[in-house]
């Protein structure tokens, strides 16, 4: 009887949560280019940690919600010389994403290529080399929302632009955003918000 009673009262929970009604929304990209900062400007809850399933030791992304615009927040760190399984273990806390939110920022050009190459492995599933066979596969169809994360102009979508996001037949769009003072976030997340209601046809490629 008490083993039931725990169930229910997870269920319980677990409904008035709303968490099954929330679009996973993942924010990805290099370490250092503002996700924490821009998860902690969107989620309206104190942010927590979110682990791969089943755990990899040492691997966390940072999580958030936001009940308004009905956002499950994951933020995940991609690149870096971590081995496959690491990579793979990534991948996974934000494959299943209804939305992807790519935060980027153009003053360490260097490491685009390895910006990219991670884009790509997430909608291929796999490289060149023969390195990643199986590497967990973002959900055809679902927006990308490329943020540029500024820290004295904006910036133009020319430089949105040098990702080559075309060549992956993505849905995206670029907008240009500051988190340090919040600048173009909101109208940025509007649009993904209206995006995912339906409401929008067609990807819009300017800021």
């Amino acid at each position: 009887m008490s083993a039931l009673i725990t169930w229910l009262r997870k269920l319980i929970r677990w409904y008035f949560s709303l968490e099954h009604l929330l679009n996973k929304v993942a924010l990805i990209g290099l370490d250092g280019v503002g996700k924490v900062t821009l998860l902690q400007h969107l989620s309206d809850t104190p942010l927590g940690w979110r682990t791969p399933d089943p755990p990899f030791r040492g691997l966390q992304g940072r999580s958030g919600r936001n009940q308004q615009l009905g956002f499950d927040l994951t933020s995940v760190d991609l690149g870096g010389g971590a081995p496959t399984l690491w990579h793979e273990a990534t991948a996974s806390l934000f494959a299943d994403s209804r939305a992807l939110i790519v935060v980027v920022n153009f003053l360490d050009p260097v490491r685009l290529d390895e910006l990219r190459y991670f884009l790509a492995l997430s909608v291929d599933g796999q490289d060149e080399r023969g390195r990643y066979n199986d590497y967990p596969k973002l959900t055809e169809g679902i927006p990308w929302l490329v943020l540029i994360n500024f820290f004295e102009e904006p910036v133009d979508k020319e430089k949105a632009e040098k990702l080559n996001l075309d060549d992956l037949r993505v849905d995206w769009t670029f907008r240009s955003i500051s988190t340090v003072s919040g600048q173009g976030v909101n109208e940025a997340i509007a649009w993904l918000r209206t995006k995912l209601d339906g409401n929008v046809v067609a990807p819009e490629k300017q800021g």
